[in-house]
């Protein structure tokens, strides 16, 4: 066995120390298109507050609610993501209703990163 000294502490280390199972390839490659799409979500987010000032633009959260349609279970977009994406519209709502243009676009901002979340 190897033996290491840290700050006069001799630790010994172990051969066979338990380590997560690795992603496999096809997991990491969804977990690539996922955050790739979060991203050119997020940047479509921000492009469309600038861009579309007094315009009618499509609900927040209905394109992840198409993104998690496609990737995740019946199970999951019921128990997670429709509630998720319901209080990001609600607060988004409430934000234009105060006239606060700015909060409703970082409520979309903030839902697509929290949407991103494990």
């Amino acid at each position: 066995m190897d033996t290491h000294e840290i700050q006069g502490r001799e630790f010994i280390k172990l051969s066979g120390t338990i380590r997560a199972p690795r992603p496999s390839l096809l997991q990491r490659f969804k977990m690539e298109v996922a955050r790739f799409l979060l991203v050119a979500l997020v940047a479509y987010v921000i492009r469309s507050i600038y861009k579309n000032k007094n315009g009618i633009s499509r609900p927040p959260g209905s394109t992840l609610f198409d993104i998690a349609d496609f990737f995740c279970s019946k199970k999951t977009l019921e128990g997670i993501v429709t509630p998720l994406i319901a209080d990001m519209q609600l607060e988004y709502n409430d934000a234009l209703a105060a006239k606060r243009k700015y909060k409703a676009g970082w409520v979309r901002v903030r839902g697509c990163w929290s949407f991103s979340r494990p």
